[in-house]
């Protein structure tokens, strides 16, 4: 539950910051955002989505989103660093994109598996009336303080500390990952 409310919150934030992103630090049109991020980044949710059942077939759902955390968080910090790949930050860009798409995929789809796996059945609907509450009120408090920060740091410095973020929040699911699946948050 923890998993999908904070990756759809990365997600809001970083929908936000795209926009900016693209005129500040690609120096593009801000039309062009859904040509440089939307449809790269949809490409590779649907590449990965369309191979995730094979890979879940050999390999256990914590390592795939464990994957899918590394991949996003080296995305991410890879996009703080573009400013400084000159003529080539375009073509990055889009790779980073799919590679963001693939990674949402790769978190978002074996969490939710886990959380239908996991939750009994007469409980699913409180689960995912909280699911959706919690993303909801999640997000806006993260939206408020990432806008200012953003003013402040730059778009390209707050996307490399969400990557960090992801980072650290990757160490947490390696080191605890089990231990919170098999007996959840009680150390």
């Amino acid at each position: 539950l923890l998993t999908i409310v904070l990756s759809q919150v990365f997600i809001t934030v970083i929908t936000i910051l795209l926009p900016s992103y693209t005129h500040s630090v690609l120096g593009l049109n801000l039309n062009h955002s859904s040509l440089t991020f939307v449809i790269p980044g949809g490409l590779g949710a649907l590449a990965i989505t369309y191979y995730l059942p094979k890979v879940l077939k050999t390999k256990r759902k914590k390592v795939v989103i464990e994957t899918g955390l590394l991949f996003a968080a080296l995305s991410l910090i890879t996009l703080a660093f573009l400013p400084w790949f000159g003529g080539l930050k375009i073509v990055i860009a889009v790779l980073v994109a799919v590679a963001i798409g693939g990674s949402i995929a790769s978190i978002i789809v074996p969490s939710q598996t886990l959380l239908q796996e996991k939750t009994p059945a007469w409980f699913r609907g409180r689960v995912y009336g909280s699911l959706n509450f919690l993303l909801i009120t999640a997000t806006l408090i993260p939206l408020v303080i990432i806008s200012a920060i953003a003013d402040l740091l730059g778009v390209a410095s707050v996307i490399g500390l969400l990557g960090g973020l992801i980072l650290v929040c990757l160490i947490f699911f390696r080191r605890k990952g089990d231990h919170v699946l098999a007996n959840g948050f009680g150390f």
